[in-house]
This record gives structure tokens, sequence and C-alpha cells, in this order.
């Protein structure tokens, strides 16, 4: 078996310090590990011509986000053999997940080993530009002492509000160290905490237009993802309060490079630190290098000597697993089996459903339609401000996509206040059916017993869904010539989906007669037929020439 790593250059440092596990030099402490058991073990810090030269015989790649190999589509097309991509620390972003699942190659990495160095290198950089830190120190390095140009704008955390965004496990470690600081923490994340977390962290749920512009400071913990990219462009940092600090450990491209710039330079913002950059290593003509107030540092927070202990056993581990044929620990895995398994990175669900169609472009298809409608959204976006429809319609959104993919099904498109899902028939209609039903019973689930209990107790109205479930051939076609376009769905089934989807009573689902049909006996007990479609109902069976049934949930 062939292992290929792409890790950092170690140089001379790395010969006297054995603990510098994440470097090429020391290669996470695997290579006795590995070639004793007779593996081929390759490490390399090119990144490029000589990483492609290795693609097509490895079977295992390792790569990390301190040094990141950005592993393409076009790069995995050329690996044949590749089965799987290990990161060695947190954060895959730089890994074509979508790409990756379609190949049924499984991404992994090594969850929680991050934790401490960044959420401390965190609290290092918002008490270096609240303190003034850097240029005081660069007035020792000058041969200075102004303690009046420095002073003017050195200031107390305490008392200050600071925003978390994204209270994962680094963003809750994050508000646990500030608690000794006497701060004020707001926090937004997608999926909301608990009231429980809430209260144990001392933290308070804010929109995120509400907390940028309250924070005197903000951290950014959230992944990477198309949502997040940019997501502090030029109106965000400009809503930001004036004089306030950004603090960066996440991922460089969720901050607008430009944007940025022109907030400092303009004096909009007071500071901006972190360790994260775009590309990586940052070019030394990089503008974040040369704008004035930062505290910038190489991308380290999440390597120090603990934490590439702690990846480095996680890797070994994981590799371990994998070659006795066991799976790996499921907090590591962000795709599996073909799927996007990690909630981090769900923006997948929509780029898998695309992908699949891809291959049946200009043809027929057999599938299962599912139509998920939110109902009573429209008044909603007329009582509800801006700020919590978004909340509902996000976290809508992601529940429903989440039990779509568990139920191997593809998220075709989102569309308003719906999702619309689609199933493979494949040679097995029956069981596709009753598996489709299955997840819309499940949806419903989710909504009743997950996210309404959670958001009544802050004042948000309880969701209700109706879902419409049809089967039959589809046409597949996609807009214009860009490969890039987007892929739909056309044809009679998807028409009557939707006519069914609206004649259906609030948590209740509804399906056609092809469904019902095809229904498992226990499952058909728990529908009854629509009595009345009502006059404006033409859809008829293409193989009787009758009025076409529908049956609804009891």
């Amino acid at each position: 078996m062939k292992i290929l790593a792409i890790l950092y250059p170690g140089g001379e440092i790395a010969k006297n310090n054995p603990g510098l596990l994440g470097c090429a030099e020391n290669a996470l402490g695997l290579r006795d590990f590995l070639e004793k058991k007779g593996h081929e073990f390759v490490v390399l810090t090119d990144k490029e011509h000589k990483l492609d030269e290795h693609l097509s015989t490895t079977e295992i790649l390792i790569t990390t986000p301190f040094w990141p190999a950005y592993i393409t589509k076009e790069r995995i097309s050329k690996a044949p053999m590749l089965r799987l991509i290990l990161t060695a620390g947190v954060g895959s972003d730089h890994v074509d997940l979508q790409a990756a699942a379609e190949r049924g190659i499984t991404v992994a990495e090594i969850t929680g080993s991050n934790v401490v160095g960044v959420a401390e290198q965190i609290v290092m950089h918002i008490l270096a530009l609240v303190r003034n830190y850097m240029p005081a120190y660069k007035q020792v390095l000058d041969g200075r002492w102004d303690i009046a140009e420095i002073a003017a704008y050195s200031h107390d955390l305490e008392d200050k509000v600071v925003g978390i965004i994204g209270a994962g496990r680094i963003g809750q470690r994050v508000c646990e160290l500030l608690k000794a600081f006497d701060v004020k923490i707001l926090y937004y994340n997608l999926p909301r905490l608990t009231t429980a977390e809430e209260f144990v962290f001392g933290i308070r749920y804010t929109p995120l237009q509400q907390l940028v512009e309250q924070s005197d400071v903000i951290s950014i913990t959230t992944p990477l993802t198309p949502e997040t990219e940019g997501l502090f462009n030029h109106d965000l940092l400009f809503s930001m309060k004036k004089g306030s600090y950004l603090v960066n450990c996440a991922r460089g491209k969720i901050v607008d490079t430009s944007a940025l710039v022109e907030a400092l330079e303009k004096g909009h913002l007071a500071g901006y630190a972190g360790d994260v950059w775009f590309p990586e290593p940052a070019p030394i003509d990089h503008p974040w290098r040369h704008m004035p107030n930062h505290a910038m540092v190489p991308h380290y927070s999440g390597t120090t000597l603990e934490a590439q202990s702690r990846y480095a056993e996680g890797v070994k581990r994981s590799l371990t697993r994998y070659m006795r044929a066991l799976p790996i620990e499921a907090e590591f895995l962000i795709v599996d089996n073909g799927k996007v398994v990690s909630p981090s990175y769900s923006y997948a669900f929509f780029f898998r459903g695309q992908d699949f169609l891809r291959k049946h472009v200009s043809s027929k298809i057999s599938l299962v339609i599912m139509f998920v409608d939110l109902v009573g959204s429209t008044k909603m976006s007329m009582t509800l401000p801006a700020d919590k429809l978004v909340t509902i319609i996000r976290a809508f959104s992601h529940e429903m996509s989440s039990v779509v993919e568990s139920y191997d099904g593809f998220v075709l498109k989102y569309v308003g206040d719906a999702v619309i899902a689609f199933f493979p028939s494949g040679f097995n209609k029956y069981l596709t059916c009753d598996k489709a039903v299955r997840c819309a019973e499940s949806m419903i689930t989710v909504v009743t017993t997950g996210l309404n209990p959670i958001s009544s107790k802050y004042d948000y109205p309880a969701l209700k869904l109706k879902i419409g479930i049809d089967e039959g051939e589809n046409v597949v076609v996609q807009y214009g010539y860009d490969r890039s376009s987007q892929i739909d769905i056309l044809g009679y089934t998807m028409n009557v989906t939707a006519k069914i989807t609206s004649i259906t009573g609030p948590n209740k689902i509804s399906v056609g007669e092809n469904v019902y049909k095809l229904l498992h006996p226990n499952t058909q007990e728990r529908f009854e037929l629509v009595s009345n479609l009502g006059d404006d109902w033409k859809y008829v069976a293409p193989d009787m020439g009758e009025i076409y049934k529908v049956y609804t949930s009891k």
C-alpha cells in the first residue's frame, strides 16, 4: 500500500526537535510504523508537481491545513487508487468534498486536536489588539519610549462586548476562557445551541447583523464553506462598530482581502489579527502583510507541540483502523460511503445532487420526487424581522437536507421556503418509495420534537411542514452550455408532486397513486384516499386514463 503525505518543511529545526511531528522530516512519527508493515511511505513538501507525480499510485493521502495541498476535482480524477484522505489537523476545506464523495473516497480529520491551541491563540490575539501590544513592542525594537502614543489606543478587555461567530468546540472553548475577563459574550451559530449550553457558557444568541453592530471584538471560529466564504465583505466589515477589532483564526477566505485593508486604512476597524490567510503560505506581496494595525502571524495556532502529538496519534489510529478494515472513528469522518456526513460541510448536499444528475443530462430517468414545503412562510416574511426569517429558513433547509442525505436521497434545489429532493428509483422502486416515505416521516419528527422545542424558548414560531411525494420518469436538463450551469428536472412527475404538496395539510404527507401502489402494505395502512381533490385537479393516471389518485397520511 502506498501512503503519500504532504507536510510543511522543518529544516534544521526538525533535526533537534523530534516533537515537531507535523513537519515532513518527522513525518507524524509514522515512518517506522508504516515501513515495518511493508507499506511505501512517501513524504513531500512540494504541493504541486511532485504531488501530481505520485497521485496515480497513491491509496492514502495525508494532508495538513498548515501547509495545504489543494486536492481539487481534477487531482482526484487522476488518482484512481485513492481511497482515503486524512487531514493531519482540523479543517478539510482544501479538499473537494463533492468530488471525493462521488468517487467513494473517505475523508477524515482529527477532530478536537486543535481546540486548545486555537482557542488560546484567539484570546492572545484579542488581548494583543485591545491592549495595543504590537505598536508597543515595535517601540522597544525601534529604541523608542512614547507612553502617550501607546496608551492613547490601549483598553481594558473587561466590560467589552465580544461576538463569537461559530460556537463549535473552539468557539465554546474561547467563551470559557473569556469568562475570566468579565466580558459580555454574544454568539451566532447554526444551529443555535440549547438553552442549557447557553447557560453553561454564559453566552447569548444574537442574529449575525446585530452581533456585528454591537460587538467591540469579533472572533471568527466557523468553517469555510460557500456560505461563509467572503462572509465579511465590504458591507459587513463597515457595519462593524467603528473602532472595533476582528480576530480570524478560522480561514482567510472568510474575510474579503481588499475590503479588510480598506477598513483598516480608513480607520473604521482598530485592528485585525489571526493566523489564517489565502493562499497559504501567504506570498511576500500579500496586502495583509503591510496593512495598518494588524497582528498577523503564520498559520500555526492549531499545531502547537501538544496539538501535533494529538493529531499525529489520531492519524496513526485512523490508519490502523483502515488497514484492519475497521471503520474510522465517526467523529473524525467528513466524507463516508459516498456522502458528506459532517454538518460543518452541509453545503455539499446540493452539489451531490447536481453531480448525480450531470451523468444523466438530456435523458429520462425514473425518480421519486419529494417537495418539502414550510407552512406559513409568507406570513413569516411579512411579520418577522429579516434576521429571524433567515435563521428559520437556514435551520429548516439544513435539517431537511440532512434527513434527505441520511436516507440516501439527493437535494435538487432550494426554492424560497421549500426543499426539493429526489431518490433514484433504480431497480427496486418498492424499496425507494418506502424509503422516501420514512424520510418524510423523519422530517416531521425532526421539526416537531427537535426544532420547535428549542425555537419556542426564543420566541420563534412553531414550524410545520407539508410534504408531497410522487414517482415517475423525468427529463434531466442543463441550463446553458457551461459545465457549471445548474441542472434541473422537468416533467409530469415534477408538476404532479408540486400540486400534491399544495393540497396537503400541515404536518401531513401526501403521495401520488404511483407511490402508493409501491408501498409496503403496512405503510399503505398509514394513508387514506383523498376523496375531494378539487375542481382544478386535472391530472390523469397515464396507464388508466382516469383521475390520478392521491393519498394522505392519517
